[in-house]
């Protein structure tokens, strides 16, 4: 399994995503609200004498939502500020994404908070990135 499916498996735990409603890898449906998460090109690796890493990698998350009332606006901000508390509270408590094979998981965090991403007619795309750090071992 990709960093990136276990970090959308771990993201549906937050509760605020109906069933109905998938986390997309890289392509943000047009739909309503539709939500996706994409790798950012830069991370930090670093390798030690056994050949194991240290990952540091980010992933942007992406939520299109209904802009055309303020009250959908709070909302939208009230929805993704409960997320951002939601990761803290996770990795404050250790419950991160399983990563598999010699990947574990040691931190996630939000490194850039929410931000209006673009604005249109009667929607809008929020973004906020995630950091994922895990230890990375040699197969053996």
């Amino acid at each position: 399994m990709t960093v990136s499916k276990a970090l959308i498996q771990w993201l549906y735990g937050y509760g605020n995503i109906q069933i109905d409603e998938r986390i997309e890898t890289d392509v943000l449906a047009q739909q309503a609200i539709s939500y996706a998460l994409y790798k950012e090109p830069n991370a930090i690796v670093d390798t030690y004498i056994d050949g194991s890493q240290m990952r540091t990698e980010y992933y942007t998350f992406l939520a299109r939502r209904n802009t055309q009332i303020e009250s959908e606006r709070q909302d939208n901000n009230v929805f993704l500020e409960e997320l951002e508390n939601w990761i803290d509270e996770k990795n404050l408590n250790g419950e991160l994404p399983q990563l598999d094979g010699n990947r574990y998981c040691e931190d996630v965090s939000v490194s850039s908070g929410l931000y209006l991403y673009t604005n249109e007619d009667s929607q809008a795309v929020y973004a906020l990135t995630i950091q994922i750090k895990y230890r990375k071992e040699l197969n053996k």
